[in-house]
């Protein structure tokens, strides 16, 4: 009786240490989906890049019509990078406030504002 006890509980350690392992993967898939709270260095620095990288359609303009040279426009979308990184990281770092205010307008809004500034000129 008691050898048969002991092998249940041999048997409930070993479906237990099984499901275990299940839910083990289960939190390690919620840690990977998890967008971080505060981004690291090197998110910064690729988003910042990549932002700059949107003016990409107007390149072939400006060099076709011969306003900017080659180099002159990749070391011109360089240094605004480094630009627009050094507000990001040393102006508003340090800027709690405004960054608080920012943060707290929709998205929607911003979208819109642009939505208005750019049909208005149109007109002018």
């Amino acid at each position: 009786n008691k050898q048969d006890q002991e092998d249940q509980d041999g048997e409930g350690q070993n479906n237990s240490g099984h499901d275990n392992g299940g839910d083990d993967d289960d939190s390690d898939n919620k840690e990977m989906n998890t967008i971080p709270t505060t981004p690291s260095i090197g998110m910064i620095i690729s988003l910042t890049t990549l932002g700059a990288l949107d003016e990409i359609s107007y390149f072939p303009a400006l060099i076709m019509g011969k306003i900017f040279s080659p180099m002159e426009l990749c070391i011109g979308a360089l240094l605004a990078s480094v630009i627009i990184l050094c507000v990001i990281v040393f102006f508003l770092g340090q800027c709690k406030p405004l960054v608080d205010f920012l943060d707290s307008i929709p998205l929607y809004g911003i979208v819109g504002m642009f939505a208005v500034v750019l049909t208005i000129g149109l007109f002018f």
